[in-house]
């Protein structure tokens, strides 16, 4: 999905969860009126606020938990992607150095990122003449090396 079909499920998630939440705060505003002039009783006031008051309000802060969670694995998946296609422009390496160049991210960040994904088989370790780690991407092969390929089951 594009980034501003997610901005608008965004926008509709919290404006929702938000009228959900001061919905509920209304109810028990109300409720705590009517109880405090001795118009209702506390027995006669659960029910009521079991239904227009407590599941609206989980209602509304789950779904702001879950849309924030969802953000946070898209902007995780959008950072591994950031770096697959830059190590692939790049020949199939890439540095810390090159990531925190790119995004602008902390060094150790950057160095936390690459290794977890080569934890993931994603890349494997390289050192370079000056003893810099080289992550190389795993399964970046040329034109020449894809056609002649064998089958699986040879």
């Amino acid at each position: 999905m594009s980034k501003s079909g997610e901005n608008g499920k965004n926008i509709f998630t919290f404006f929702f969860a938000g009228v959900l939440i001061v919905w509920s705060i209304l109810i028990f505003i109300g409720a705590s009126v009517n109880f405090s002039n001795g118009k209702e009783t506390i027995g006669s006031l659960i029910v009521p606020l079991s239904l227009m008051g407590i599941l609206p309000f989980a209602g509304g802060i789950y779904l702001l938990i879950s849309r924030l969670r969802k953000n946070k694995a898209l902007q995780k998946n959008e950072f591994e992607k950031t770096i697959l296609t830059t190590a692939h422009s790049k020949q199939g390496f890439i540095t810390p150095l090159d990531l925190v160049l790119l995004t602008g991210c902390s060094a150790d960040e950057a160095q936390k990122k690459l290794t977890e994904m080569q934890e993931k088989g994603f890349f494997d370790l390289k050192i370079s003449s000056k003893g810099d780690i080289i992550y190389a991407l795993r399964g970046m092969l040329s034109d020449e090396e894809k056609n002649h390929s064998k089958d699986v089951l040879e």
